[in-house]
């Protein structure tokens, strides 16, 4: 999958990075409420602002844009790469054991495997039962891998300091040119974000 291009400047400082969720709430007559979470974890939605490009950077954001069709195809943003700061992350989702993977792509980038925590099904394991590959994966990501083979359905979280993989898409699927250089300086470029595997 593709990741915004690094070729062009990297977004100015700060970008907005918000959580998403999707609740169910049913209001009784009393005016009691019952709540229901209909996903497990968050999506992140991020605006991306730029302070300055030039035309070639311009063109490669544009491109980018075209070749995902608009808001058709998904890829990847890195949470805190363009300020280069590592944001602390708390029980992210990694991934759904499927009886025969242990090599797994990780959430993110952490600049080092001092102060992470993997869990399996929200019980922490050891330090000994797991270990990370830097930058290792296909889309640039770290790699997890597991000393043990998760079982069909088991929960791999992990909570860590680094930059978070957002996947992502454009939330806007038709824009004009200028549009969409005006949000990239002004009102802010808006990318969905997504679960796993939509």
């Amino acid at each position: 999958m593709a990741v915004l291009p690094s070729t062009a400047p990297y977004p100015a400082y700060e970008n907005v990075i918000a959580q998403r969720f999707k609740t169910i709430i049913s209001v009784h007559d009393e005016g009691n409420e019952q709540r229901r979470a209909k996903w497990d974890f968050p999506r992140y939605d991020v605006t991306l602002n730029y302070s300055g490009l030039d035309s070639s950077q311009m063109q490669i954001l544009w491109n980018f844009y075209t070749a995902r069709k608009g808001a058709y195809e998904a890829f990847y943003y890195y949470a805190g790469k363009a300020e280069g700061i590592s944001y602390a992350w708390t029980s992210v989702y990694v991934a759904t054991g499927d009886g025969t993977s242990t090599s797994i792509p990780f959430c993110g980038i952490s600049p080092t495997t001092v102060g992470i925590s993997i869990y399996k099904n929200a019980s922490i394991l050891s330090t000994t039962t797991w270990a990370m590959t830097s930058t290792d994966g296909v889309n640039g990501e770290d790699t997890l891998t597991l000393k043990f083979t998760p079982t069909t359905g088991d929960v791999i979280t992990a909570s860590f300091s680094g930059y978070l993989k957002c996947r992502v898409r454009f939330k806007e699927d038709n824009m004009s040119r200028s549009l969409f250089e005006y949000r990239l300086y002004r009102s802010g470029l808006e990318l969905l974000g997504l679960g796993p595997t939509t």
